[in-house]
């Protein structure tokens, strides 16, 4: 059955890391196969959970992983040429994990996968490398074959290259899965899918609207009419020449940069994050201002107050982060005491490093600066702990 919503991008500005525990039970038993150069993995079945459809089996998810990517390999040269070079890049990853979305969701029946821009391993550890990331629901799963081949495509080729060239935090959702839609458009033109069949007249009406609702692609083909009609021609027909229409959709974006209309959606959804965001979302903010990465340039003053966001909310990490800042004066005044209270409440949730360096701070501490730090330390326990 094909839903309205046949993919989803999760991330705020795809900004946030998203660990591997999180969809998969601890534990678990996950079925791993390496193939054309990228790493599938079929997670296992979280215990005493009711869902809403029929689950694949692990090692059929694989295989039937395998087969769409062949599908692609085969038949779609264009978006093979993107997936190669987020392989040249970094680690290509596609998760099978029956247990997303969440099976209480109202999402959870129409989601057939999520593109991951940040990942972590098992353990926690951040993989080096870029890595791009896509994990492939219950339902999605069950699609037909050449549809899920089209749906690794916009998740690979589509939010995958945007991830690739750290552009996609400067988009707006509907243009970043305009884009994404156009390479799966490509990919079931390579695949030879009826064009007259129901499923691909929705996928149309979804990418162009229809009865009045806008289409993910809606705003882009107004700019061509009002500004290159001429080009229109790329559209307005069966088999959209998608590869021309890409490039006319890099002029597009660079209209609206020039216009400010992209740089103003993602202050907008920043200024919301800090005010309102969860301590994880706000403490992978922060490393990217530190790092500078995801296509933000580094500014470490902007990082520390990204850090001590999150390190207010309780975030481990970015309590040991800003912890060292203070400690070495990293983008904010050096304050030994203030550095030894976070380092303190980092080591008090298991942070092993923390109360390392905490041990090491303090023998460079006055008694004084040691009384202060208590103190500081008793009234944020006094004030956040006790909620």
């Amino acid at each position: 059955m094909h839903q309205l919503l046949r993919s989803g991008f999760l991330a705020s500005l795809s900004l946030c890391l998203f660990v591997a525990p999180g969809f998969a039970a601890p534990n678990s038993e996950a079925v791993v196969k390496s193939h054309l150069g990228m790493k599938l993995t079929a997670l296992a079945v979280h215990e005493n959970t009711k869902f809403d459809t029929n689950i694949l089996e692990q090692a059929d998810a694989i295989q039937k992983l395998t087969r769409a990517l062949d599908r692609i390999y085969t038949r779609s040269p264009f978006n093979v040429s993107k997936i190669e070079a987020l392989k040249r890049s970094g680690k290509v990853l596609i998760i099978y994990d029956p247990n997303f979305p969440d099976p209480a969701k109202v999402t959870a029946s129409i989601l057939a996968a999520v593109f991951l821009p940040q990942y972590a391993d098992m353990s926690g550890r951040e993989v080096d490398k870029k890595s791009f990331v896509v994990v492939v629901s219950r339902n999605g799963i069950n699609w037909p074959l050449d549809e899920l081949a089209g749906v690794l495509v916009h998740e690979l080729a589509g939010h995958g290259t945007q991830h690739l060239f750290d552009r996609f935090e400067n988009m707006r959702p509907v243009e970043r899965e305009c884009e994404a839609w156009m390479y799966e458009e490509q990919a079931y033109q390579d695949l030879k899918l009826d064009k007259h069949s129901r499923a691909m007249i929705d996928f149309r009406k979804q990418l162009e609207g229809s009865d009045g609702q806008n289409g993910h692609c809606t705003d882009f083909k107004r700019y061509v009419l009002k500004h290159v009609p001429s080009l229109l021609q790329l559209w307005e027909r069966l088999n959209p020449d998608v590869p021309k229409l890409l490039v006319v959709l890099e002029d597009y974006m660079a209209h609206l940069r020039r216009s400010g209309v992209t740089i103003s959606a993602a202050s907008a959804r920043k200024e919301e994050l800090f005010r309102e965001g969860t301590p994880e979302q706000q403490y992978q903010i922060a490393v990217n201002f530190l790092k500078g990465r995801m296509g933000v340039k580094q500014n470490l003053a902007t990082a520390a107050s990204w850090f001590y966001r999150a390190a207010q909310g309780g975030h481990r990490d970015a309590q040991y982060a800003l912890g060292m800042m203070l400690g070495r004066g990293t983008g904010t005044r050096r304050n030994f005491a203030k550095a030894y209270m976070w380092l303190n409440l980092a080591g008090s949730k298991g942070h092993h490093q923390a109360l390392v360096n905490k041990l090491k701070l303090e023998k460079n501490m006055s008694p004084q600066q040691l009384n202060e730090a208590k103190t500081l330390l008793k009234l944020w326990q006094d004030k956040y702990q006790a909620k």
